[in-house]
């Protein structure tokens, strides 16, 4: 009975025994299966031996076939013993025909020699460098190798790890280029900004050479405006004056039939220098201002077969410099002869408004139109003129505004800012208060000076002749003048003077009744001579004589004071008759 109980607790012990030691061999079988167990050490007649089991460096060679970089293992004398598919494909061959072969054949030949000396450094030190793979096709692969020596208890090889450096170059090339073009557009920034402003300099300068251009164009224009208007005008008038006179004192039909056509003949060549004065520069602008002279420019554009209607309110004349009107005028006038050469009609508008201290005047027209940026952006014909109008007006502080689209017609604006006192109100406005301050108060002591205004013109009961005072600057056109009244009985010329301050000082020394005034003189034209006169000695009876006498003209003198205005090529068959007219008709 005690054997068989004993022999039962033996048998437990036992089976906890093999069970214990079943669960051992269950935890390592496991472990082999999921990989946990890389070798296994057995005993064995020799010893223990380590015995790898199958699949246990898989992970690792999975690692090292699948990574982006090229991996390889040379023997020492550079033969490849294993490598990847990544190096196979950055020298361009098959996998299977790598192996074996020298590493030294597949790098570029220029590189070979350095490849040796970093292999040669041998030891345990690492190397790192940079070299060319070359493929069978002779291209070459950039790349970074890294070099290790094995451990010797793993045999004498060298493991390299190869990198493709093509990415990397291309970005750094990327970078290298990008910096360059910073450089070139940095260089590029600054010699867009020197030549900016050389360019506005040069700009600068040529709006400075086309306002100093057209000033020489006005001054040659009005030097030979003068000529004509002061000498071949003036001689022309005096010969149809003295013919006038050998008509007077002639009997002779066959005489007088032929002054008449000698007559004829000058006062076609007298009309003739007349248009060429009025063509070469405004013969109003300076004796009656802006926009009289527009007013007397839209009635000569009939000449080019165009109807201009004037919008310009009546009131103060603009108060722009002599030389922003003339370059107002000029710029209408050309821009009116541009409606009339190219717009296809006949008829334009001409406006002018002041506002805000500027003045703004306008050219328009309905007409065909035409492309603005084409027209004003070239140069020629028209083109350049347009281009001048603008570079003049800027130079001045001004604008030049362009609307123009096809069949809609065409509107420029002229804008120039004011502020500049005209020079005729000046003059008007300095001399006359100089002159009635100054030349009244150092009046001679003859007995003949008067001691009030109104004494000035008084008549005596016997009728004396009536004192007249000639005022022209040219001397041929007083002693013409002088020879015509002295004709007369009943007129004495009293003196001459020629310009505006003489006459004003004449009518002090000689206490004429009658001024026969010219308008175009030096110094105070006759306009503003007449105004000042007036001023001061209003029973004075002023007559204006001009080459030109048109109607704006002839408004013009007639604010001013005087009691008519003729030509002077008229002064012989009509300024006695008129001065008779207007001396009975102020007298009675």
């Amino acid at each position: 009975m005690t054997e068989q109980v004993k022999s039962v607790e033996e048998l437990a012990r036992e089976n906890d025994s093999l069970r214990t030691r079943l669960e051992e061999v269950t935890d390592v079988l496991t472990a082999i299966r999921t990989g946990g167990v890389d070798a296994l050490v057995l005993e064995g007649p020799n010893g223990e031996q380590v015995f790898t089991l199958e699949g246990a460096d898989h992970p690792y060679r999975t690692f090292v076939e699948t990574m982006n970089e090229g991996a390889v293992t040379l023997a020492m004398d550079g033969t490849i013993v294993y490598c990847n598919r990544r190096f196979a494909d950055l020298v361009g061959t098959l996998l299977e025909e790598t192996f074996g072969r020298a590493f030294l054949d597949y790098v570029a030949p220029p590189d070979r020699p350095e490849f040796k000396v970093l292999l040669e450094q041998g030891d345990d030190d690492s190397v790192r460098a940079e070299l060319s793979l070359e493929q069978p096709d002779g291209t070459e692969i950039p790349v970074q190798f890294s070099a290790r020596r094995l451990p010797q208890n793993c045999g004498n090889y060298w493991c390299l790890v190869i990198t493709d450096l093509r990415s990397q170059k291309l970005y750094d090339a990327l970078l290298e280029s990008e910096e360059r073009l910073r450089i070139f557009v940095g260089s590029l920034e600054q010699r867009v900004e020197e030549r900016t402003s050389e360019l506005v300099a040069s700009q600068e300068r040529l709006r400075a050479l086309v306002n100093e251009l057209n000033r020489t164009e006005q001054r040659e224009r009005k030097r030979v405006a003068t000529e004509l208007h002061d000498y071949l005008a003036q001689l022309l008038a005096l010969a149809i004056m003295k013919l006038s006179q050998v008509k007077q004192k002639t009997e002779l039909p066959t005489v007088s039939d032929l002054v008449n056509a000698v007559q004829e003949v000058l006062r076609e060549a007298l009309d003739y220098t007349r248009t060429l004065v009025a063509d070469l520069t405004p013969p109003l602008l300076h004796d009656v201002g802006l926009a009289s002279a527009l007013r007397w420019l839209a009635v000569q554009m009939q000449r080019h077969q165009l109807a201009v209607i004037t919008q310009i309110p009546s009131g103060d004349d603009p108060n722009l410099s002599e030389e922003q009107a003339l370059l107002v005028f000029q710029s209408v006038r050309e821009l009116l002869v541009n409606v009339s050469k190219h717009s296809g009609v006949g008829e334009a508008t001409v406006s002018l408004a002041q506002r805000d201290g500027r003045l703004r005047v306008e050219v328009r027209d309905r007409g065909k139109g035409f492309d603005v940026k084409m027209k004003a952006g070239l140069v020629g014909g028209v083109n350049f003129g347009l281009f001048s109008i603008r570079e003049r007006m800027q130079a001045l502080g001004g604008s030049f505004e362009l609307e123009s689209a096809a069949e809609k017609g065409t509107r420029a604006t002229l804008v120039l800012p004011m502020g500049v006192e005209s020079v005729s109100n000046f003059r008007s406005k300095d001399l006359g208060s100089e002159l009635s301050e100054s030349t009244i108060s150092h009046q001679p002591s003859a007995g003949k000076v008067q001691s009030s205004n109104s004494e000035l013109t008084t008549r005596s009961s016997r009728q004396p002749p009536i004192r007249v005072l000639l005022v022209d600057d040219h001397a041929m056109v007083r002693q013409g003048l002088r020879s015509l009244l002295e004709g007369y009985t009943d007129i004495e010329v009293v003196g001459e003077a020629s310009d505006g301050e003489e006459a004003l000082a004449g009518i002090v020394t000689h206490q004429p009744a009658v001024v026969v005034m010219d308008i175009n003189m030096p110094k105070m034209n006759g306009i503003e001579t007449t105004a000042v006169l007036k001023d001061r000695y209003p029973k004075i009876i002023v007559i204006g004589l001009s080459v030109q006498a048109g109607e704006e003209m002839q408004q013009a003198m007639l604010q001013a004071g005087a009691s008519a205005l003729l030509t002077k090529e008229a002064a012989v068959d009509q300024l006695y008759q008129t001065i008779q007219a207007v001396q009975k008709a102020i007298y009675t």
